[in-house]
């Protein structure tokens, strides 16, 4: 099953390939489809998120077709990759991944992105994805949504200064928990598959469920603040 990050189908798409659970939490590979004119975080680099690093997972990333631009380290480092060749990021080392074939008249990147070990698993790709499609862009989800997911995730955004980010985590998180968000949406779940009147699997609104689902195993997750201190 495929999962888009926005409704207007030019964006990101996202697969899981192998999960978590097939691996034993040994690690886990996600399909990840990067559009030309996909919507990126950082200015004219399609595709991208925010500077980050993973503090407890290796991520290797395979391109498949298009050519990747990458920088690992400092942002003037930019790097590419064609197809063919692959990119492996260490734990806490800083990137930023695009779609270096991008523009009007550019070229989709296919990637296969593996992390190990599995952590937290594929829930943060699926999250992320889904939420951007219920609210028909990345750019419309709250921002404290996406910082409980990353934080749960082990995702450090190094463009935020350690002590603010210290402070979201300590403070913003727990509340964002408080008042009803969530790390993780099982909704989202790839490999679960809801199908629609033309029988088509389709994504389902997290905002049409309840916050406090009594078979959501994820409800009473609490942050362990003393994990992420930088």
């Amino acid at each position: 099953m495929y999962i888009e990050d926005a409704k207007t189908g030019n964006s990101t798409r996202y697969r899981v390939l192998v999960g978590k659970d097939d691996t034993a939490g040994e690690y886990f590979t996600v399909e990840v489809l990067i559009r030309p004119t996909a919507y990126g975080l950082v200015k004219g680099k399609p595709g991208s998120d925010a500077a980050h690093y993973h503090s407890q997972q290796q991520e290797r990333v395979r391109v498949k077709a298009g050519k990747l631009g990458y920088y690992i380290g400092h942002h003037s480092h930019v790097q590419a990759a064609e197809a063919g060749e692959e990119v492996l990021i260490k734990p806490g080392e800083a990137h930023v991944l695009f779609n270096a074939g991008g523009g009007s008249n550019g070229s989709e990147l296919l990637l296969e992105v593996t992390h190990s070990p599995a952590r937290h698993g594929e829930a943060l790709y699926e999250t992320l994805a889904g939420l951007g499609y219920d609210y028909e862009s990345p750019l419309a989800v709250s921002p404290l949504q996406k910082w409980l997911t990353l934080g749960y995730a082990e995702v450090v955004p190094t463009d935020i200064p350690p002590a603010t980010w210290n402070f979201i985590q300590s403070w913003l998180l727990p509340f964002a928990q408080k008042i009803g968000y969530k790390p993780f949406y099982p909704q989202y779940k790839t490999k679960r598959e809801y199908s629609g009147r033309d029988g088509q699997a389709e994504q389902q609104s997290w905002r049409s469920r309840s916050g406090k689902d009594e078979d959501d195993d994820i409800d009473d997750v609490e942050l362990d603040m003393d994990k992420y201190e930088l």
